[in-house]
């Protein structure tokens, strides 16, 4: 099987319901209390805080999500980070996959050619967008064992894009609490 194929089992795993996960998208604010899980009403959610990182579960259980707001150097909110374990690991191009991240942008941005992530000064991986819809643009990646170790290892994630309207922009997402958030998924 190719990789497209592969990562369209992924995200078949994990489900469209990612998509209805609402919350405040990366032009608003962020309240914890307003995210969402899909099919779960809000009263219904618990909400912990890990350094930078909130981590969103249902109250019932499982599922959670890790999420955080990327924002520019002037604080700007640029992009809406989650990150979620997978149900059961995979296995992507030789590499055991377990968590998926999200990442949300504001529409107006170029597809081509996507996104490029880099933890602190390591190497720069670069994603596609899979969809836009009403309210942004969507990148979901696979995260490997050592992307993973990584983020743990890290301080910052810089997430640059391609604005149509200002060129590129580029986001810091804090790694502070990643470890914790990513133990309570």
């Amino acid at each position: 099987m190719n990789a497209v194929v592969l990562m369209r089992a992924v995200w078949a795993t994990i489900g469209l319901g990612c998509l209805a996960i609402g919350g405040a998208f990366a032009q608003e604010a962020t309240n914890p209390s307003d995210k969402t899980l899909a099919g779960t009403p809000r009263n219904d959610l618990s909400v912990t805080r890990h350094g930078d990182w909130d981590l969103v579960c249902a109250k019932a259980g499982k599922p959670c999500m890790m999420v955080q707001i990327g924002k520019d150097s002037q604080g700007t909110p640029i992009l809406e980070m989650r990150v979620r374990k997978l149900p059961e690991a995979r296995e992507i191009e030789g590499r055991q996959i377990i968590a998926v991240t999200e990442i949300l942008t504001p529409l107006g941005v170029m597809l081509v050619p996507g996104i490029e992530l880099q933890v602190d000064l390591g190497p720069v991986y670069s994603a596609n967008y899979q969809l836009c819809m009403e309210n942004g643009c969507l990148v979901s990646e696979p995260l490997a064992d050592d992307t993973i170790k990584a983020f743990k290892a890290g301080s910052k994630a810089a997430v640059s894009l391609i604005a149509a309207q200002k060129g590129e922009v580029r986001a810091t997402v804090s790694l502070k609490g990643f470890t914790k958030a990513f133990g309570g998924l």
